[in-house]
């Protein structure tokens, strides 16, 4: 779709770097898998991509039936302090959004890359935002492990306010900026940066206090805290752990428990289009021994055995027994 074309309505926005576009084209490929009539249109952020690399994502998205657009932005624009915080550019993209999405646009559902579609996603295009500028979900692992109150201290949040995971949001684009929200939450990368610790995440949390529409958990279930049992529209690999990076530690009983079988075995698949579709490379020796070296080091601290037993937490019952909406 050429730069300039009126998209009208709904879009759903992706922002990625070079490494992460292929399992950006997985995530946009799974809204076709469970799509009741035509997905609406995606705009992908590109930082530092290559043209070959936007190339075939493009072929790769058009057999699948979407359509794409891809949106090159200078990742400098986020320096020095992206990188101070070790993070890619890509990141903060949507933090921008308004800027770079094409005229007509109103409602914009933001999805993190490490996402796969297990339901319609025309379900968000209807959500009745009860006049916030964002939908979200609640940070299953914030509440599960209990430091919601920790979170709420360090953003200056009210007592009350929730926390959500921004790994899915639904966005009132006019809202969005009549409220200055993008802008806001950049500052504080420079004026506050001692509050955030999951970056652009923390900082719209900061800046909305508790001022969003409460989604369903099923719209962002973050794999390995939300019971598997739950329902689920949107699985997010949120985490170390994630099913297209495992290598040989998914032969490992704890962790194929952990990531899920099931997920383990769809990327096992889609890793192989990817490779047809020349997308994506497969890991290097380097990757694998990165990851055998973090599973040793969580076993031995711990946290692997924390991880395993968060979805059975009493906080988190305790917060669905307080907000049994968020179940439906």
């Amino acid at each position: 779709m050429p730069p300039g074309t009126e998209t009208g309505g709904t879009v759903v926005l992706y922002s990625t770097d070079d490494g992460f576009l292929p399992i950006t084209c997985i995530s946009a490929r799974s809204m076709t898998e469970h799509c009741t009539g035509a997905p609406p249109p995606v705009t992908i952020l590109t930082h530092g991509v290559s043209k070959t690399s936007i190339q075939s994502a493009r072929e790769f998205m058009t057999r699948a039936g979407i359509t794409v657009r891809f949106v090159e932005v200078d990742p400098s624009w986020c320096e020095p302090w992206a990188s101070q915080r070790g993070q890619s550019a890509a990141k903060f993209g949507p933090l921008r959004m308004d800027e770079w999405l094409e005229k007509g646009v109103e409602r914009v559902i933001v999805v993190d890359s490490d996402t796969r579609f297990v339901g319609d996603v025309n379900e968000l295009v209807g959500t009745d935002m009860h006049g916030f500028a964002v939908a979200a979900v609640d940070d299953l692992a914030v509440v599960a492990d209990g430091t919601l109150a920790s979170f709420r201290d360090k953003l200056g949040l009210p007592a009350d306010a929730g926390y959500f995971n921004s790994g899915l949001m639904v966005v009132d684009l006019a809202r969005w900026v009549d409220d200055g929200i993008g802008p806001a939450a950049t500052a504080i990368f420079t004026e506050r940066p001692e509050i955030l610790t999951f970056n652009d995440q923390c900082a719209l949390n900061a800046v909305l206090a508790g001022r969003y529409r409460r989604l369903p958990f099923r719209w962002n279930h973050l794999n390995g805290s939300a019971p598997a049992d739950w329902p689920a529209c949107l699985i997010h690999y949120a985490g170390h752990f994630k099913p297209w990076s495992l290598g040989p530690l998914s032969r490992f009983a704890d962790i194929a428990g952990f990531v899920g079988r099931q997920n383990i075995a769809y990327y096992e698949t889609a890793m192989q289009d990817l490779r047809a579709a020349h997308l994506g490379t497969g890991q290097t020796i380097r990757e694998v021994i990165h990851y055998l070296l973090v599973y040793v080091k969580w076993r031995i601290t711990g946290k692997l055995r924390q991880a395993l037993q968060r979805s059975q937490s009493g906080h988190l019952k305790t917060h669905i027994s307080e907000n049994p909406q968020l179940m439906n």
